[in-house]
């Protein structure tokens, strides 16, 4: 028989591309690119009839997205339009994401599945006719695949190029998945009269039956609207520990975050030897804090549309620390005793204080030479005894720890002499 092949109803030897060569039942394509994809028929004719065979050449790809999206901010009352161009075979689906949800909801898109047949020889031959025993060659130089399949009643959609081999998915036009947000099927999503509840972070996916390749782009949209910052009043921390401040804002675009102590400025790109702001989220981190920490932190967010302030207190609690405390007495009878146990009263939490002799709570209310300070810091004994004498404790407790100070009173008794009879 003699064989001939066709593009597109073209003789192959008449398409001006050197890279497709025919050798009887057998055609070549080396490098094959977007050009070569289609229709090829093969004929085979001799004297009785002749037989036909139509392959169709695609390309299997990955999706690819073009156009890439970019952050963008509308004022309020705006109609947005975001492009995801998405390129693969078979066709890709596409779908959009906000802040992580699919927009689409409830809705699904539409199938439409392509089969392919081969042909059926031609004429009824008087002999047996020649057998359409076409074959093919497509040397692979690119990254995606080639394959060539029989085919008869090509279908297509959308200028695609498809094959029984695969389903080709596409949106139905305009779904409507909200009442101001439209999908178009060529993977362009619309929002119209933007609000600020439209602000976040949109996503474009893009995904075929190659595999499980998907190509995903994000982009950040919103109406632009000063950052609102909400932080507790007071942030606690004992001495020693790691500090955490708490800035948590709302604002279109994502707001700026930085913190403030006195002169020192800290955020996420400046860093110190105990301070540094999280990246995610924006919280401020001190290590092994001090006394010298405590005070006063102003978290400032700032975006486009403005700027907010607002400020916490690090309070760092520690046990109670004496600044003042008697030594050992040595005293006379009769004479006047004051003991004092001060504490540091910047240190918080606030500290209560106890009074302890030999071991037992003092009871005031049992001795009226004994007098106690409203602040209950300090302990007068007057006309003291040797009764008075002993070991005496001062316990100031708060809710981190306890301190103790203690004191040995010694009462001096003059020498007498008793009469000798």
């Amino acid at each position: 028989p003699v064989y001939s092949w066709y593009f597109y109803g073209t003789p192959v030897e008449h398409v001006p591309v050197a890279r497709r060569v025919v050798t009887g039942s057998v055609l070549v394509i080396t490098a094959v690119d977007e050009a070569d994809l289609g229709r090829y028929l093969c004929t085979a004719n001799n004297q009785i009839g002749m037989a036909s065979q139509e392959f169709v050449l695609i390309r299997n790809e990955a999706p690819r997205l073009f156009a890439p999206l970019t952050d963008a901010w509308y004022s309020r009352g705006a109609n947005v339009s975001l492009a995801c161009s998405a390129r693969g075979f078979p066709h890709p689906t596409v779908q959009w994401f906000k802040n992580g949800r699919i927009i689409t909801e409830d809705e699904k898109p539409t199938s439409v599945v392509v089969s392919m047949t081969t042909v059926t020889p031609m004429p009824t031959p008087i002999s047996a006719p020649p057998t359409a025993n076409c074959t093919k060659n497509c040397s692979r130089n690119m990254t995606s695949s080639q394959n060539m399949i029989p085919s008869q009643n090509m279908m297509s959609h959308d200028n695609d190029t498809v094959s029984g081999d695969f389903d080709v998915v596409h949106f139905e036009d305009n779904l409507d998945v909200g009442s101001h947000i439209r999908l178009r099927d060529n993977g362009v999503l619309e929002i119209f009269n933007i609000q600020p509840e439209d602000c976040g972070e949109y996503k474009c996916v893009a995904v075929n039956s190659i595999g499980s390749a998907a190509i995903s782009a994000n982009v950040s949209i919103g109406v632009e609207s000063r950052p609102v910052i909400a932080i507790d009043s007071i942030t606690t921390a004992i001495n020693g520990s790691t500090a955490r401040l708490r800035c948590r804002t709302t604002g279109c675009p994502d707001p700026v975050i930085t913190w403030s102590f006195g002169d020192q400025t800290f955020s996420h790109s400046t860093p110190s030897f105990r301070h540094f702001v999280r990246p995610t989220s924006k919280d401020l981190i001190i290590t092994e804090v001090s006394p010298d920490d405590d005070g006063y932190y102003e978290c400032r967010a700032q975006n486009f549309a403005g700027a907010s302030t607002e400020s916490t207190r690090l309070m760092i609690l520690s046990p109670p620390q004496f600044v003042r405390a008697s030594d050992h007495v040595n005293a006379g009878e009769h004479d006047t005793i004051r003991l004092e146990c001060v504490v540091d009263r910047a240190v918080q939490p606030a500290s209560t204080i106890d009074w302890y002799f030999k071991g037992r709570p003092l009871a005031f209310a049992d001795r009226p030479r004994l007098a106690l300070s409203a602040d209950r810091s300090s302990i007068q004994l007057n006309d003291v005894s040797t009764d008075d004498a002993g070991v005496y404790a001062c316990e100031a407790r708060n809710e981190i720890g306890i301190a103790t100070r203690m004191f040995t009173i010694s009462i001096q008794v003059p020498l007498r002499f008793d009469a000798v009879d």
